[in-house]
């Protein structure tokens, strides 16, 4: 098993998630060519309630958990953490990436005393449900995802 560190994702260390990004779209391993991080990821990392953590081993990110707080009122009292997105790049998997940004989310949920956390799993991906079962994650429902492009 490799060795890795859990890192939050800010405008100096941007370019190295840029690659990874890129690499999981590509499906090749990306280098850093940013130099210049735009002003929309500025403001997107700086909006609160948002953050980005990246897995990173050998100086390279090779997975990340994005998450995003929705405040409640009522009875709640405090909203919820939603886990926004996981990614592992396929040849790290099953070495405790995954679960590791799994447990940062739940310090980062504990450290701001919300609620609970929440995610959407898709069907199609059993490892995926299976990976959140075994974080302590039961189902709760059945909901079908659904999204309007703006763009």
């Amino acid at each position: 098993m490799r060795h890795f560190e859990i890192v939050r994702v800010t405008a100096e260390n941007y370019p190295l998630f840029d690659a990874m990004v890129r690499w999981r779209m590509s499906g090749v391993e990306q280098e850093p060519t940013l130099t210049t991080i735009p002003d929309e990821v500025l403001r997107e990392l700086g909006t609160p309630g948002f953050t980005v953590y990246a897995a990173c081993t050998d100086g390279r990110y090779v997975g990340w958990i994005a998450l995003c707080y929705l405040p409640k009122i009522g009875k709640w009292k405090r909203g919820h953490l939603y886990v926004d997105e996981l990614w592992v790049a396929e040849a790290y998997r099953r070495q405790g990436i995954g679960r590791a940004l799994m447990e940062r989310a739940e310090e980062l949920a504990r450290e701001m005393a919300v609620t609970g956390l929440r995610l959407y799993v898709n069907v199609e991906n059993p490892g995926a449900g299976r990976l959140y079962e075994s974080c302590g994650y039961r189902k709760n429902g059945t909901a079908e995802f659904m999204e309007k492009e703006l763009l």
